[in-house]
C-alpha cells in the first residue's frame, strides 16, 4: 500500500517533505488517519477517542516543526 494512503483507503499527507524525519511524517499521517476515522465513525466516536495520544502527537509534530 502506498504511504499516502491509509489502511481504510483515505488519503493522508500528500506533500511529504523529503528533508523531514520519517518519524515526523509518520506522526502527521497518524493525525490525518485519526481525523478521517473520527469523521467516518462519528456515531461511535467515543470508542476511538484517546485525547492523551492526540495531544502527544500534536506536541511532537509542533516540536519537530520548530514551534515553541
Amino acid at each position: 500500500m502506498p504511504p499516502e494512503t491509509s489502511a481504510c483507503g483515505v488519503g493522508t499527507e500528500t506533500d511529504v517533505d523529503p528533508s523531514s524525519p520519517p518519524e515526523l511524517d509518520r506522526a502527521r499521517a497518524l493525525m490525518h488517519q485519526q481525523q478521517a476515522r473520527s469523521t467516518a465513525f462519528a456515531s461511535v466516536q467515543a470508542l476511538f477517542q484517546d485525547p492523551a495520544w492526540d495531544i502527544l502527537l500534536a506536541l511532537f509534530v509542533a516540536y519537530e516543526e520548530g514551534h515553541r
